[in-house]
């Protein structure tokens, strides 16, 4: 005789399972970076200058400047939804991307002058960026 094993029922059904909304990520951030300070001044002082971009399916996306950012970032993912969990309430998952060749998320040139250096090696030499 052969008996069927019991169906596995989920603790928590997907459709209760809480995101985040882009409102409630805007309207809470400086409270999120406060937060990460107070554990982690460094981790906290680069994510006040990254920029909160946007929040899709849940997954709060990033913009930050340099590659030093990014990397401390995104080694910190996992630490950031930690935080979140405690802030938002529920832990959210961090998409984090650079900016790259002057152009902001949402391709806007920026209006940044260049430095001086840089406009003199393009005018005497006619370097171009790579």
């Amino acid at each position: 005789m052969i008996r069927e094993a019991p169906a596995v029922k989920p603790d928590t059904p997907i459709s209760s399972v809480k995101t985040i909304s882009v409102e409630e990520a805007f309207a809470r951030w400086d409270e999120f970076v406060s937060a990460v300070k107070t554990a982690r001044i460094n981790l906290g002082s680069i994510l006040s200058q990254s920029k909160l971009v946007d929040v899709k399916n849940g997954c709060v996306q990033l913009s930050c400047e340099n590659d030093f950012q990014f990397n401390t970032l995104r080694r910190s993912k996992e630490y950031l939804g930690e935080i979140s969990k405690r802030v938002f309430g529920t832990a959210t998952p961090f998409e984090i991307s650079m900016n790259e060749g002057g152009v902001k998320h949402n391709g806007e040139e920026k209006n940044e002058k260049e430095h001086p250096v840089i406009e003199a090696m393009r005018r005497e030499l006619g370097a171009e960026p790579m």
